[in-house]
């Protein structure tokens, strides 16, 4: 499903969308090299940046029955989601240049 939507942004190939999801699914990637290897203030502000990110799905579960088990997963599923609406989204690109 978030492929095709990214497929789609591709496709569109508006600016803001496409560097949008480039940008997220290079947070995902990043951020585990960044936490590994980086300095202090480099660790403080990808926790920062990722607690912004996961804060309003996280929210969104305060009313759920199952809140603790669903909270678990958000930061998969975002992740999932990212990644494939990037991967849908450079492939919407590349169909675009072929056309």
């Amino acid at each position: 499903m978030y492929f095709r939507y990214g497929r789609g942004d591709g496709q569109y190939a508006e600016r803001l969308v496409v560097t949008r999801n480039a940008v997220r699914a290079l947070a995902a990637v990043l951020a585990p090299l960044l936490l590994r290897r980086g300095r202090t203030t480099t660790r403080v502000a990808v926790l920062a940046g990722a607690a912004a990110y996961l804060s309003l799905p996280l929210a969104r579960l305060r009313s759920s029955e199952h809140r603790w088990k669903a909270a678990a997963a958000v930061p998969a599923v975002l992740l999932v989601k990212d990644l494939a609406k990037a991967c849908g989204c450079a492939y919407g690109l590349l169909e675009r240049r072929v056309r």
